[in-house]
């Protein structure tokens, strides 16, 4: 995908970003929580 093989996928992303200069983030944080309440439909799952 990358067009320069010397490039590491990190450093690609570093450098998109720091070009792009976004002043927003979004951080996905609790997903599997939101899952399993969603999953059982709404109930609650205990831990075994």
């Amino acid at each position: 995908m990358l067009a320069n093989t010397v490039t590491s996928y990190k450093d690609f992303v570093s450098e998109s970003v720091s070009t792009i200069n976004p002043t927003f983030y979004s951080l996905w944080l609790g997903n599997n929580d939101a899952l399993s309440y969603s999953a059982t439909g709404g109930g609650w799952l205990p831990n075994f």
